[in-house]
């Protein structure tokens, strides 16, 4: 923890300065994990909200416990760079085309990700999200 202290990121700095932490219990490492990815988060967010294009990127799976999801991944133009972000997963439990849609588009609205942003979708080639009347975020 001091080393990231010592880096000044203001999650771990503002969590060391309110909560006192001593470190010795599942509870306060969990709280300072929950800040730092609470950091992370709103910096990405941020970061992303500033590029004028956005390309979404989405792959459903089937994990080992036999859960769907949808991974998602955004790549944007930041000055003269391309950055590709992880920005999180969405479990789901029908995966035909519009409910698809329907969980990716909920969780951009929750991150506050404008929708009007993206110029491009891609997906891992599965035949679901294929097509010209499926996966359309404006039919």
């Amino acid at each position: 923890m001091e080393h990231l202290s010592a880096q000044n990121y203001p999650a771990v700095v503002d969590y060391q300065k309110f909560n006192k932490p001593k470190y010795t219990s599942s509870i306060s490492v969990s709280e300072c994990l929950e800040s730092i990815g609470s950091y992370i988060q709103s910096s990405l967010l941020e970061k992303i909200n500033k590029c004028k294009y956005i390309v979404l990127l989405a792959d459903e799976f089937t994990d080992e416990a036999n859960r769907t999801q949808i991974d998602i991944l955004i790549r944007c133009l930041i000055g003269t760079e391309v950055d590709y972000h992880f920005v999180g997963l969405v479990h789901v439990k029908i995966t035909d085309a519009a409910p698809l849609m329907a969980a990716i588009e909920e969780f951009l609205r929750a991150k506050a990700i404008p929708m009007a942003k993206i110029m491009f979708v891609g997906f891992d080639g599965c035949n679901t999200m294929s097509g010209v009347n499926k996966g359309n975020f404006y039919s």
